[in-house]
């Protein structure tokens, strides 16, 4: 492979027949690889970059299976950081309490405000302290899609659910760090990602406030990765508000994206359309199987979602709609197909119980299918079939259905919630088995694995084609960015578990080393 501006200029067995016409000799730098294999650099399809920057800073609870080992955790973490003002923790699975979160179960431990990230980013666990801190009491009101749980007597219990979090906790603690702070976050962020093979990220939950950091860092070293960001369109109650905060996604394409600033720009907008079926959140179209037995309810109006995308739709901004329960899959599946415009290459996030007949319809309208495998490990699905029953389970996670039907594959992690590594991720797209737990041997809908050419070229290329970048990087060819990864490790017959042993050696983005293990 010869590289020269940034770019692939051949790729073949004789590369010397090339080297001449690039310069003098001695101007060109050989490196010998010494047999370890070259890939594309990873594209993560779905993320959130300050909040995983954020979260290494949080005590992880990932591992805790039930009440008593999470205490334990918080216990001892808290002993080790006696000066800090509030406990921050991260990756609490309902199903390990019981889906119950009281404030009264975690009120003995620290008398200091102690949150309580969900795995899925959708829930919040909060003490007592911390519902006071927040201001939040019998008196404050929920959001328009989201819930601040509440005893008989109407006083908060400690979990806050859906929109709440988006609207409430996340403003509130990203609001208590410094701007130095904040950036330190992301630069620790972008450390990871260059350390796990990473060149390129698509955000999906930007706002003015994320942005600006990343406006703070363009074009520097410290960055280091191409950006697409989906701007977080939230119900505001009424349409007139809702279509502003389409119109500054609008404002903020005009100004940056693909033709005039294709490394960091605004793709299009982000909009939730249901919650996650681990809370009885995402919208059904039947019952849970679990008391209150609701259906879960959809985010926004069908009225409502339609001007919004109807808006961002004739500004030539792609649509990514989160839709996780059936319900809200077909809802998003209806609205895209009124729009009519299939080259805009919109697209639907998570995708995690579609029914068949949806499953079906995603290729024929040229819908992109972005897709987290790492969501569909069987050690976080344990609780799946008692909340919907064995039979809905067939529908989860339909990937090799998406991909028979002609749908795009875009492959991401949608980190913090769940981990940022490429490896694992493809482990379990083909497999089906879980990378979190070797020795659990359970499955879940075995038939939709995808092969590895699949799921790395849905990493890749897929990931690129999602946001229109796929003539610039995505695959190694000549033309386009020298964005790569070297890995040690691998045996000539590539099978899915020898990916669990590989090791990223480099990682280089515009022909450049960005990582290079020690």
């Amino acid at each position: 492979m010869v590289i020269n501006d940034g770019l692939i200029e051949y790729l073949g067995n004789d590369a010397s027949r090339r080297i001449p016409e690039l310069g003098s000799e001695g101007s060109v730098e050989t490196i010998d690889l010494d047999g370890r294999s070259v890939f594309p650099s990873f594209i993560d399809g779905h993320m959130h970059l300050l909040q995983f920057g954020a979260s290494l800073l949080k005590v992880g609870l990932d591992r805790c299976k039930n009440l008593e080992e999470i205490r334990s955790t918080i216990i001892k973490a808290a002993e080790g950081m006696p000066d800090a003002r509030r406990i921050l923790c991260r990756g609490w699975r309902q199903e390990t309490t019981n889906r119950e979160a009281l404030a009264s179960m975690i009120d003995d431990i620290d008398p200091r405000p102690i949150f309580i990230d969900a795995d899925d980013l959708h829930s919040e666990w909060c003490n007592s302290a911390a519902l006071v801190e927040m201001g939040i009491d019998r008196n404050t009101p929920d959001p328009v899609d989201g819930v601040i749980h509440r005893d008989l007597d109407g006083n908060p219990t400690g979990l806050i659910s859906e929109g709440a979090v988006i609207t409430m906790v996340w403003p509130y603690l990203i609001g208590l760090m410094s701007k130095a702070e904040k950036i330190d976050c992301i630069r620790a962020a972008v450390k990871e990602y260059h350390t796990s093979g990473y060149t390129g990220v698509i955000e999906m939950a930007m706002d003015e406030g994320a942005w600006q950091l990343l406006e703070c860092m363009r074009g520097t070293a410290e960055l280091g990765l191409r950006v697409a960001a989906h701007w977080i369109i939230v119900p505001a109650g009424d349409d007139a508000s809702n279509l502003a905060q389409v119109q500054t996604a609008i404002d903020m394409n005009a100004k940056y994206n693909l033709h005039n600033s294709p490394n960091f720009r605004i793709a299009g907008i982000k909009v939730i359309c249901d919650g996650v079926i681990d809370s009885c959140t995402a919208a059904l179209s039947k019952p849970y199987l679990v008391p209150p037995s609701g259906s879960g309810d959809l985010n926004w109006t069908p009225s409502a979602l339609a001007k919004v995308t109807a808006m961002a739709d004739a500004a030539n901004l792609q649509i990514a709609l989160h839709a996780i329960g059936d319900a809200a899959i077909n809802l998003a599946i209806n609205t895209l197909e009124s729009l009519g415009t299939t080259n805009r290459r919109h697209r639907i996030e998570h995708l995690e119980l579609t029914h068949p007949e949806d499953a079906r319809r995603l290729g024929e309208l040229g819908i992109t299918a972005s897709i987290q495998p790492v969501h569909s490990d069987p050690a976080i699905l344990s609780a799946w079939p008692e909340l919907i029953g064995s039979e809905r389970c067939d529908w989860a996670f339909a990937h090799r259905a998406f991909h028979e039907h002609g749908a795009q594959l875009a492959i991401g992690t949608d980190s913090p919630t769940a981990p940022h590594l490429p490896f694992p991720n493809l482990y379990v797209a083909n497999t089906r088995t879980s990378a979190r737990d070797l020795h659990n041997h359970s499955k879940i809908n075995q038939r939709q694995g995808l092969d590895l050419h699949e799921a790395f070229g849905a990493a890749t290329w897929g990931a690129a084609y999602s946001c229109f970048a796929e003539t610039m990087t995505g695959s190694l060819e000549v033309g386009k960015k020298a964005d790569f990864i070297v890995l040690d490790g691998l045996p000539d017959n590539l099978d899915a578990k020898s990916l669990l042993q590989a090791c990223i050696a480099e990682t280089w983005m515009d022909g450049k080393p960005i990582y290079r293990r020690r």
